[in-house]
């Protein structure tokens, strides 16, 4: 993999999407601090899709070697969003079919990272924005060069998130490559998805 120095910056729309975090407690209101770094939070809200961008000089494993610096982060708790999570396997399926890799899911490669020990570059940036340590979990899609990173108490939650940003993803890098938006008109989840992250995509392009 890419050796040297780690570190890594948020993109998208974090700053909104600070703003509207549910913390902890629901209906506790969200509390921000500003330091060295910027501002930061109890921890990453859920079910908010942001971007981050790796830098040239992040360590990272071979399972990230030669992939997109960019990757598309989502964190959940599996309490809300059920159109979403309930249907993953069914949209990643449809998106591999679309764009021509129908034995994609063979090709998935997943390395859970409970304690950022795996894939550091990913925990040091998480904790330039949260003060909660995440455990995640990274997925990738070599053939396309594209990863994504699901974030979750629970190992079940972090993948499926993982699963749903790394479609959401591959959907996005389809769309921006044939000017074809992949068909989610009977998945209203997955419709409402895309639209919020072609525009946190556009806002930093």
């Amino acid at each position: 993999g890419r050796r040297g120095g780690g570190g890594s910056r948020v993109r998208g729309s974090l700053g909104d999407a600070l703003r509207e975090t549910m913390l902890e407690e629901e209906g506790e209101e969200a509390q921000y601090h500003d330091d060295a770094e910027g501002v930061k939070m109890e921890r990453v809200g859920r079910d908010q899709p942001f971007w981050i961008e790796l830098q040239e000089d992040a360590v990272v494993p071979d399972l990230l070697d030669g992939m997109s610096p960019e990757a598309l982060c989502l964190a959940t708790d599996l309490t809300g969003k059920k159109g979403l999570y309930g249907r993953v396997d069914e949209a990643l399926n449809l998106v591999l079919e679309t764009i021509g890799l129908p034995d994609g899911q063979e090709q998935i490669e997943t390395q859970d990272d409970p304690d950022g020990s795996e894939v550091p570059a990913v925990a040091d940036m998480l904790s330039t924005i949260s003060k909660k340590a995440e455990c995640y979990t990274v997925i990738t899609l070599r053939d396309k060069q594209i990863w994504a990173v699901g974030l979750g108490d629970k190992a079940r939650s972090r993948l499926l998130a993982a699963k749903v940003a790394l479609t959401a993803s591959l959907a996005l890098n389809y769309m921006q490559e044939t000017g074809v938006a992949v068909d989610f008109s009977n998945m209203a989840a997955w419709s409402e998805l895309m639209q919020e992250i072609e525009g946190s995509y556009e806002q930093v392009g």
